[in-house]
């Protein structure tokens, strides 16, 4: 029969996890209330993309419609503020029973997921939502003979969730990214890494390429840069597993 005692081991480790718990409670309060004091200026930033091409202005139909509003951008803007801070009390509470090659791939993660955030948040709010608002205010149908009009409704809710999801849409295909590339690389050795990319480079890159196009919208311009800046990337990957390997098979 388990006893709870305050000599334990179990009741020390509950005792830690309570106040690291407490701490993340604490911050994550704190972050709602900044959040919601600072909302309209959140609201400049999360629209800016969509007012930088267009005069229009969003509407809001009921109270309770601007309530779920706000409650989304606080609520989303303090689990992304509040998440570093989680993951260093997660790192801290189990760095004491793990091995160190399992700190440093916990710690890699981390680093790679939040620069992989920062990444993704940097590339939709200049260049894809910018390229996809544009495409969509500006479409509408162009014969004079048409019996069908286009009247577009703004509606702030909607634009709202629709930004939240495409972004972190794309933060977790990065994040998946990284995983598999923490994976090969410090998981596997540089010479299987090197036979894969020698065999399955082409490949590697066409998919890549066909998943960018199903995702973004279709500019030209932007397909280019896709192209190129895929097949530069894989290109880098395997010249560098090149000189790894035979710098290795020198030494």
């Amino acid at each position: 029969m388990f006893v709870w005692k305050t000599s334990s081991l179990a009741f020390f480790y509950y005792k830690e996890l309570s106040y690291r718990f407490f701490y993340i409670i604490v911050s994550f309060l704190g972050c709602l209330i900044v959040s919601f004091i600072n909302i309209e200026s959140i609201f400049f930033f999360e629209t800016y993309p969509f007012l930088k091409f267009s005069d229009k202005k969003f509407i809001v139909t009921s109270t309770t419609e601007l309530f779920q509003v706000v409650w989304t951008l606080v609520t989303s803007i303090s689990l992304i503020s509040i998440a570093p801070f989680f993951y260093y009390q997660l790192n801290l509470f189990t760095k004491s029973s793990w091995y160190v090659y399992q700190s440093f791939l916990f710690n890699k993660i981390g680093l790679f997921a939040f620069i992989g955030y920062f990444m993704a948040f940097i590339l939709c709010y200049n260049i894809i939502f910018p390229l996809v608002i544009d495409f969509l205010i500006q479409w509408k149908i162009q014969s004079k003979y048409s019996i069908l009009s286009i009247d577009i409704e703004l509606r702030i809710l909607y634009y709202i969730h629709w930004v939240l999801t495409l972004r972190f849409f794309i933060c977790l295909l990065i994040y998946y990214f990284v995983i598999i590339f923490i994976k090969l690389v410090f998981l596997q050795s540089f010479n299987k890494l090197y036979v894969i990319m020698k065999t399955y480079r082409k490949q590697m890159i066409f998919f890549t390429i066909l998943i960018f196009f199903f995702l973004l919208p279709p500019d030209y311009f932007l397909q280019f840069f896709i192209i190129i800046f895929v097949i530069i990337f894989y290109e880098s990957v395997f010249f560098f597993l090149c000189y790894k390997n035979q710098k290795d098979y020198y030494i």
